[in-house]
């Protein structure tokens, strides 16, 4: 509503006006009761109804709903949103039915508050033709469907008769139909049937007349979706149970009860993983209710100590359905079961043994006491013919300890059961590798020459003035000084000769950072490789630590490799299929590096390899699933990066190895690798680089 005022008085007054103004058309908290509809029209037709009209109001308001419905308490009523422009209002409402009273209110919003107006009601137009209503359809399920007319108007003919047609598609045909007649009020109801499950359909009301008795008049459609029909299987594996010559089978199934289950059970197989009624070694149907109530099912016959799989169906008119699980068990033995026995971790004078011994689920095995026999001479040791025993620990892995280096080791886990009875597992074999070697065995030459590698890369330790082996493969030293040129900084990064023996060189010490390469000359010649004269310029040459105890040198034939032995083994190993860039993840920190797989490498069930990936990810590995493959004979180079004189970098990057070979005046051959793959090349002599040692085999 638009306010005029007069001003008579001024500037005092225009002031009032204006905050008078203010007031009126801005403040939402004004009471939303206040609402006046000042003019109203309302203009029904058959189906639909136009209202318009005006309000008063202090501001204007936020929202006008109507709230319609054919009752009069309107508790069946639909809300429509009129268009409000300033302090006018219009609403547009379609979908209604002819010659039918309908009640409305008004609903008012200022955006704080709302309110409703007063009752009020209009009648639409009679039907000038003949009409009919599809009203609704209800009890829809997997195959059939109920659908409510009404005759709205005969046209001023007799009915002949009605019914109701259908389709899947959104135009009325006569292909699928049903006739009936009308009651007094002209309503009537069909039951559609021979529907497919799962699937969209349209409904018209339709009747014919005496006006023209072969072409009906058709109500609206109303789409409607057939239930499906499918039932949900699942068998409820953590409540199954287990025996040895049978089992019992729990599982659930759920409906909607469109289509009646008219078989149900479970069936089972040793050989096929997803056995069904059609395909499997047995089945049995099952006693219980639907719809997670549960239902039990026995597997009897069975073989002791197989795997089985079992799935549970249902089946209807339509199909048969499986559950959407499939439970694997094996069957009890009346036995202990000896779980996941392996060796890994084979060093020199160790080894760790994973595995465990349980009653494998069976309640009816009760475990007294179980320990590993373990012998160099026996292939089988048990209680008489055995070199000793070990007891496991409590979290399945055992250490075995104070071995000798390259000998063969048999061990096998014995356990003691329900007071009286025994069982022994199988028997595990592994060698124990050189002092300070891994187990794999590498090819370096075209005369079929082999090496094994070093425990880890060569470290110097500053505080002790002592050389040492890395513990574990992945293992590098980063920055932690040894960039300087501080005797007692720890370091894995030398220049090329820098083997702590004065072989000649000037700067033959392990932590030399001079930048002149002529400083750098083995035997104080550049044309000297590290294996030449008497061998004292070679890393290996030095007494190393392998553990605080023991040590190994030149004496025990521990080196460089060549450049060309470099090429070979790489080579070998990228065009084998057992080459590729990886990582290892221990204790949360993620280890980059290269892994060569050794000459006879033949795999480990669930660790995967892909050869030559051109990432660090495609390959990890956690701790454990790295310390099986390097029982293997699997070898790691770890990315330690690079020094050149004090400054130090590229740690987990890329990875730069020395080998013994020298070239020219200026550099010695190296092996650099990053994420992608290698390459061999020369380089200065003063550059810090990793040592890997080899052992010929």
């Amino acid at each position: 509503m638009k306010k005029v005022f007069v001003c008579k008085s001024g500037w005092p007054f225009l002031i009032l006006l204006g905050l008078f103004a203010v007031s009126c058309n801005k403040d939402p908290k004004v009471d939303v009761k206040n609402v006046t509809i000042t003019k109203e029209n309302v203009v029904p037709q058959t189906v639909s109804v136009e209202i318009n009209g005006s309000y008063e109001f202090p501001s204007v308001l936020k929202a006008i709903d109507v709230c319609l419905g054919k009752n009069e308490n309107l508790d069946d009523a639909k809300s429509y949103p009129a268009e409000i422009n300033g302090y006018d209002f219009q609403v547009n409402i379609d979908d209604l039915k002819g010659n039918t009273t309908y009640y409305y209110c008004y609903e008012f919003s200022n955006g704080m508050n709302k309110t409703r107006s007063d009752m009020r009601s209009f009648k639409t137009n009679p039907y000038e033709d003949a009409a009919v209503e599809t009203d609704s359809v209800t009890s829809v399920k997997a195959k059939t469907a109920v659908c409510y007319g009404t005759i709205l108007n005969t046209g001023g003919y007799d009915v002949i008769k009605c019914g109701v047609c259908w389709s899947t598609y959104n135009q009325p045909s006569m292909n699928h139909h049903k006739d009936t007649m009308p009651n007094a009020n002209g309503r009537f109801v069909v039951e559609m049937t021979d529907l497919t499950p799962g699937r969209d359909y349209y409904a018209w009301a339709y009747f014919f007349s005496t006006k023209d008795a072969y072409h009906p008049v058709y109500g609206q459609p109303i789409k409607f979706t057939t239930k499906n029909g499918e039932p949900t299987v699942q068998i409820k594996t953590n409540e199954s149970e287990i025996g040895i010559s049978s089992a019992v089978c729990r599982y659930v199934i759920w409906t909607d009860f469109s289509l009646p289950i008219s078989e149900h059970g479970i069936c089972w197989s040793r050989t096929n993983s997803n056995p069904t009624p059609d395909n499997c070694d047995g089945k049995q149907t099952g006693v219980g209710g639907f719809n997670n109530q549960g239902f039990t099912a026995e597997m009897t016959g069975l073989t002791e100590g197989k795997k089985y799989y079992v799935r549970a169906y249902a089946t209807n008119e339509v199909d048969t359905y499986p559950s959407n699980n499939v439970w694997e068990f094996t069957t009890h033995t009346g036995k202990p079961v000896f779980n996941g026995f392996n060796v890994i971790r084979i060093k020199d004078t160790k080894a760790v043994i994973l595995g465990s011994v349980t009653n494998g689920g069976d309640p009816s095995i009760s475990i007294d006491n179980w320990m590993f026999y373990w012998s160099k001479t026996y292939p089988n040791p048990d209680s008489s013919h055995n070199d000793g025993t070990i007891q496991p620990s409590d979290w399945g892995q055992t250490n075995m300890n104070g071995l000798d280096p390259e000998q063969d080791y048999y061990v096998r886990p014995y356990v003691e059961y329900n007071g009286d009875r025994h069982e022994y597992g199988e028997t595990m074999h592994f060698k124990t590798t050189k002092k300070g070697g891994l187990t794999g065995a590498f090819t370096i030459n075209d005369n079929g020459g082999k090496v094994c590698f070093s425990q880890g890369n060569l470290q110097y330790l500053g505080s002790l003035d002592r050389w040492k082996l890395a513990d574990n493969q992945w293992e590098y030293l980063g920055d932690n000084g040894q960039g300087s040129a501080n005797q007692t900084a720890d370091r894995d990064l030398f220049g090329w000769g820098t083997s702590g023996n004065p072989h000649g060189a000037v700067e033959y010490y392990p932590w030399a950072t001079a930048l002149n390469y002529t400083k750098y000359y083995a035997y104080g010649e550049y044309y000297y490789n590290l294996f030449d004269k008497s061998g004292e310029a070679d890393w290996g040459h030095n007494r190393i630590y392998v553990n605080e105890y023991n040590t190994i040198h030149d004496d025990d034939g521990w080196r460089t490799l060549t450049n060309a032995e470099w090429a070979k083994l790489l080579n070998v190993c990228k065009w084998a299929g057992r080459f590729s860039p990886g990582s290892i993840v221990v204790d949360g920190t993620t280890y980059r590096g290269h892994i060569l797989l050794p000459d006879d490498w033949t795999g480990i069930e669930d660790i995967t390899f892909i050869p030559n990936a051109t990432d660090w990810t495609t390959n990890t590995y956690d701790k454990n699933q790295w310390y099986e493959m390097e029982a293997k004979g699997a070898a790691f180079l770890p990315a330690a990066g690079y020094r050149e004189g004090t400054s130090v970098g590229h740690f987990n990057s890329v990875g730069y190895y020395w080998s013994s070979s020298a070239q020219g005046e200026e550099s010695a051959w190296r092996m650099m690798f990053n994420k992608t793959g290698y390459e061999k090349g020369s380089v200065y002599r003063f550059r810090g680089f990793s040592v890997r040692l080899v052992h010929n085999l």
